[in-house]
């Protein structure tokens, strides 16, 4: 992503809005329509549905590329080589890790005040569960949700809608709006409350890609979360066990609270050490 390119202000608050409106709709129709062809491998045999995810992931990239997202003019990847090294890979690798902690314990939270999440309540992960049961199925799903997804959703989302909303209203409306538009193409999961997981997670991947200048390092935090979901789907039924609804204080509630807690007080920390030139500033030449 190339978030420090000026844009010139739009001529109303009404013109910027319908702007904003227009990608927000771009996004989330364009994300639902490149998955959907993506996950059609479930129909078909593993190395196959492999080869088409990979094919439909790189045409899409090969067509985001042509364009700015912001400006819409005519260029080829300038906006998405490396600023690292404002940060450096250490300080994102820990980002990742907080992030993921936090984001699980999350989860272990929401169970206990939904009690125990029904797969088989959403057709969508009973279909991933079915296709997985075999080596080769969990391989092309792996390869599909670690890797093609993530590149998509990212230069969708922190891409092309957060450059566009950055444009118009500044570094935390990006983060928001592409984070709730991100959070509401994952609808549909074994209960609602889950939301609040792709939420966090996109609002993570928007403050990676303001902190660095790259796209990259949000690319890599949703590939890390995706692959865990996926090493997840190898554990047999049964063998962890999920905390049922019961006391507000146990050993589950600790166990989420404390993950929790440490994911917010590592980005904390880690926000805070960050010296004042190396923040965004929209202003701020390329």
């Amino acid at each position: 992503m190339h978030p420090t390119t000026p844009v010139a202000p739009s001529e109303s608050p009404g013109r910027g809005a319908l702007r904003v409106l227009g990608s927000l709709v771009w996004a989330v129709v364009l994300v639902l329509v490149v998955n959907t062809s993506i996950f059609l491998l479930f129909v078909m045999p593993p190395l196959l549905g492999a080869l088409w995810a990979a094919a439909v992931g790189g045409t899409f990239f090969a067509w985001h590329l042509q364009t700015d997202p912001v400006t819409g003019r005519r260029r080829l990847g300038g906006w998405l080589e490396p600023r690292l090294h404002r940060v450096g890979p250490g300080w994102v690798g820990q980002a990742v890790l907080w992030t993921i902690a936090g984001t699980h314990g999350l989860v272990v939270l929401i169970q206990l005040v939904t009690g125990p999440l029904d797969i088989e309540a959403s057709p969508f992960h009973a279909r991933i569960a079915e296709f997985t049961e075999t080596l080769g199925g969990w391989l092309a799903f792996a390869f599909a949700a670690a890797l093609v997804v993530p590149l998509v959703e990212e230069f969708v989302f922190r891409g092309r809608l957060m450059s566009r909303v950055l444009a118009e209203w500044g570094a935390a409306p990006a983060i928001l709006i592409s984070s709730v538009a991100f959070a509401l193409v994952h609808i549909g999961g074994p209960h609602p409350a889950l939301l609040l997981v792709p939420l966090v997670v996109g609002m993570a991947c928007g403050a990676l890609v303001l902190i660095t200048g790259s796209i990259w390092p949000a690319v890599a935090l949703h590939g890390a979360w995706n692959g865990l979901l996926a090493l997840l789907a190898l554990v047999p039924e049964g063998s962890i066990e999920v905390p049922e609804t019961g006391p507000a204080v146990g050993p589950a509630a600790l166990l989420g609270t404390a993950l929790v807690v440490a994911g917010a007080l590592g980005w904390l920390l880690l926000l805070r050490h960050l010296s004042p030139p190396m923040r965004y500033h929209p202003d701020e030449a390329p």
